[in-house]
């Protein structure tokens, strides 16, 4: 095993989020769903200055939040969104919920996770 696959076997599971959430058994995401999220976080948080919240969730990447001004001619930050096309897109490709967390238990800005029996 190169030095490389073994960097990102560990950084990966770094990323892992924990097992237990509210009585649901979380797996990580796949990657695409995982890329898809991240980009469309990145530019939320672009437009607006800030992640979504966690009781704003994902959904605030398909809506404008009521507490997140338009983007308008002169603001410096407003929601420019939708930032993910589709409803679908707020699942994963089996048809599960995604959970969301910003900041996250660990630290990080945010973390997705897939929730096993969340359809």
């Amino acid at each position: 095993m190169s030095v490389r696959a073994c960097l990102f076997g560990v950084a990966l599971a770094m990323l892992v989020p924990p097992a237990a959430r509210a009585g649901r058994e979380a797996v990580p995401c796949t990657d695409r769903v995982d890329a898809k999220v991240g980009i469309a976080l990145e530019s939320f948080r672009r437009d607006v200055g800030r992640y979504p919240t966690t009781a704003e969730g994902l959904r605030a990447l398909r809506a404008r939040p009521a507490a997140v001004p338009a983007a308008a001619d002169g603001r410096r930050f407003g929601w420019d969104g939708p930032y993910l096309e589709r409803e679908e897109d707020l699942r994963d490709p089996q048809g599960r919920a995604l959970g969301y967390r910003s900041p996250a238990a660990d630290g990080r800005s945010w973390e997705v996770w897939v929730v096993e029996g969340g359809r």
